[in-house]
Formats: C-alpha cells, structure tokens, sequence
C-alpha cells in the first residue's frame, strides 16, 4: 500500500463518482447553467436510485432518504451533492462537508439549481480529517468512509456534533465486493494484502484507499459508541451494503 496522502486524495476526489457518468471534474459545476445541472442530477439519480444498486427499494429505504424530514443533516463527502439533495427535497436542513472545496462549490450550485439552499459548507481538513460545524441529528457518509484508514476516527469526531439519540447512516463496500473483484474471503488486514492495490483500482478509479464492511465488521469498528440498528446488502450482488447506528 502506498502510503495514504491526504492533500493528494482531495485533489483526486475533486472527480467525484457521478453513477451514470463516471467521474467528472468538479471545478467546471458551477459554471454549468442551473438546466444543465438539473440534467445532470436527473441522470445520477435515474442511475442510481432506478437501478440495481436501489434493488427493491434497499438503498433508499435504509438510509432513510424518504422518511427523514425537519432533521439537521451533515452529509460527509457529499460529492456533487446529489445524495444531500434527497434529504433537502424531503424538508430537511442539509450541511455539505467534503474534502474537496470544488465539490462543495459544486454541490451548492446544484443544490440553488433545484431551489435549495444548503445550511453551511463544511471544508474537511487535516489528516484524519476532521471538520467543524453545527449540531446535527444525521451523520450521512455514502461511498465514503470505505475510502479512508480513520473511519473510526472520522465518526467519534463526528459524535462530538450528533446529537443525543441521532444516527449515523453509511454505504459501504462489503465483504462481499471483495469476494467478488478478489476471488477469495476479506482480510482482517485489507491494506497488507497483495491484491490491495488491484482492489482499490477495481473499485474506483479515483483514490488511493479502500477497505469492506460487513455487519460483525461494522460492530467491531464502531460498536462501543453507537447501537447497530439497521444493515442491508445492496444489490443483487450484495456488493454494496449500508448501515443504520444510533447514538445512545
């Protein structure tokens, strides 16, 4: 593994994901007219909430993106801001926090596009990065802290600011995507395994780091602060899967 460079992975996630289209360059965004932005929103949300990776409905309905309403949300490595959409069209106030300050210029413009305005953008800084903001009722991390080695980290820091009965809500690459892109079971030790880098490279083409999940992993990583309630697979592959954790 190539040791993990913070400063070079912001400047590497400014390629967020967009399902459906691949990984396009953050800092054009905002000077896209609001149609075009609005375009490209109803494409990555066609590609990944009609699809497979929203089989039977999972993906929504664990992570809450439908039933959450009147919350403070924090949504951690928003992107394009695509996911942190869902909950502000649902009445929720919805803060941007990213590593990259053109994903967050990017997710703010397609957020006034669709009429909405976010409640602050929060610059992720440091090495484990770590941020400051306001209080909140949600922790929403999508496809993010599977990319990290202080995940651990990065959501005690977060306990901080989630208030008392709050949830943190995660999509994460599972022990199953690593059966399916490796061939054999996960390491306890995904980062000292030969194939690591291949792993990292199948599962983005973008980024530096990438480790699974799965429920007893999810347990052990983050059971001590927060109660487990709720984990799907997603996918008819089971290659993604998301968690539900509540703060006491």
């Amino acid at each position: 593994m190539t040791a993990y460079d913070f400063a070079a992975a912001a400047d590497a996630w400014s390629h967020p994901p967009a399902d459906g289209i691949g990984n396009p360059d953050a800092r054009i965004i905002p000077s896209l007219p609001d149609d075009d932005l609005r375009t490209l929103a109803a494409r990555i949300e066609r590609a990944r909430y009609d699809g497979m990776q929203n089989y039977k409905g999972l993906w929504r309905s664990t992570l809450g993106l439908d039933d959450t309403h009147d919350k403070d949300v924090l949504d951690f490595g928003c992107g394009l801001g695509v996911e942190a959409l869902q909950y502000a069209k649902a009445g929720n106030r919805v803060m941007l926090a990213d590593i990259s300050i053109y994903n967050l210029a990017a997710a703010e413009a397609m957020f006034r596009a669709h009429g909405h305005e976010p409640d602050a953008l929060v610059h992720v800084q440091g090495q484990p990065p770590f941020f400051d903001c306001e209080c909140f009722d949600i922790f929403h991390a999508s496809g993010v802290l599977h990319h990290t080695p202080w995940a651990r980290d990065i959501v005690a820091h977060a306990l901080g600011y989630l208030r008392a009965g709050g949830e943190v809500r995660l999509m994460l690459y599972s022990d199953e995507a690593w059966r399916l892109h490796v061939g054999d079971d996960p390491p306890d030790d995904t980062a000292a395994h030969p194939a690591f880098d291949a792993w990292v490279r199948r599962m983005d083409p973008v980024g530096f780091y990438a480790d699974w999940y799965d429920r007893d992993k999810i347990e052990r990583t983050f059971g001590d602060m927060l109660e487990l309630r709720r984990f799907s697979y997603l996918c008819p592959n089971r290659q993604y899967c998301a968690a539900v954790l509540v703060k006491p």
